[in-house]
């Protein structure tokens, strides 16, 4: 039997949190400043709630990398959500992250608008204090996109 703290904290989220490939601890200076307006393709959003924050880069080949600090569920999803951003076509990955927004604000929303490697976030929904953490790295991504 399942518990639903078990649930929330899907063996996939664990994995991404713990075995990053997109993450880079160059952006740690970022983090902390207060407007990153000079830096061209860099995002970095806080979270006000809880403190989570991160930063999203995208480099010149267009691969998204990543930084943050804040609980397992925010940091994994920033990790999934690269993974899936930068294995998916260009025209595709605002429309992923539109889906995954979608997803989590929408109260009637299922499972089958998720992309395969999100599924295991699935379980935040139920947790309404916890859906920020997943939606931060969404809306990070979101903007970079926008920017870039």
């Amino acid at each position: 039997m399942i518990t639903s703290l078990e649930a929330l904290y899907h063996q996939r989220m664990m994995d991404y949190f713990h075995n990053p490939s997109y993450k880079d601890s160059d952006l740690k200076p970022y983090l902390h400043k207060n407007n990153n307006s000079q830096q061209k393709n860099l995002v970095v959003l806080r979270n006000p709630m809880c403190g989570d924050v991160l930063c999203f880069y995208c480099k010149q080949d267009k691969k998204m990398i990543w930084y943050g600090e804040g609980c397992m569920i925010c940091l994994a999803s920033a990790e999934a959500l690269a993974d899936i951003i930068n294995t998916t076509q260009h025209t595709k990955k605002k429309e992923i992250c539109d889906q995954i927004s979608s997803f989590f604000v929408l109260e009637n929303s299922n499972q089958s608008s998720l992309p395969e490697k999100f599924i295991p976030f699935q379980s935040v929904k139920e947790v309404k204090s916890r859906v920020n953490c997943v939606m931060l790295a969404v809306n990070a991504v979101q903007k970079l996109l926008q920017e870039t």
